[in-house]
């Protein structure tokens, strides 16, 4: 059966990225990782199933690691902490154990929606290209690797711009107050008259 979504026309048969998981899940890696095996099955469903706009932290903590309603993603960042973990996780996968049936899983920096590569069989993992555009699961709207100025980056760049902005100010009035104490016939003392 093939596999299609609302991002991609045709990705390939969903029994191949079936045995893929359960290939990874044999692995060493995720052997006694339940926490891991469960986040790579929820990220890989949402993916499929076109959701890529639901791959938020919070819906990661509260739908695949179990977190409280009440959980706050700009406080805690373990969502992030944690896919970042599956992601160094598979590529050490795929650096062990190689590609196999021509499929890879890949997570984007920055991104929680599944890639999902073509790839030679036994080919290095360094070597795994990506699919065709169309034939990737989602097209990784909302994915901060794709555009050069991520939010964090541009507060960044605020707070130094306003830092600067605030030294210059202080500079220009400290010049100020010099350059009109040295004119000639300006007063001195306080009160002077």
């Amino acid at each position: 059966m093939a596999i299609f979504t609302e991002h991609s026309p045709y990705i390939g048969d969903r029994r191949d990225i079936d045995a893929e998981i359960a290939r990874i899940f044999h692995a060493p890696q995720f052997e006694n990782a339940p926490v891991m095996r469960g986040l790579l099955s929820f990220l890989v469903e949402k993916s499929i199933a076109g959701e890529a706009h639901r791959l938020k932290a919070y819906a990661i903590a509260v739908d695949a690691l179990g977190r409280d309603p009440d959980f706050d993603a700009r406080l805690n960042s373990y969502p992030r902490v944690q896919v970042g973990r599956l992601r160094k996780l598979l590529d050490e996968f795929y650096g062990e154990n190689g590609v196999r049936a021509g499929l890879r899983f890949r997570i984007p920096k920055g991104a929680y929606v599944v890639d999902f590569e073509m790839a030679a069989a036994d080919e290095d993992d360094d070597a795994a290209v990506p699919a065709e555009p169309a034939a990737v699961i989602a097209d990784g709207a909302g994915r901060s690797g794709d555009n050069p100025w991520q939010i964090g980056d541009l507060g960044r760049f605020a707070a130094a711009l306003f830092v600067a902005a605030m030294i210059a100010l202080f500079a220009w009035q400290a010049m100020s107050g010099l350059a009109s104490a040295d004119a000639p016939g300006a007063e001195t003392g306080y009160g002077a008259r």
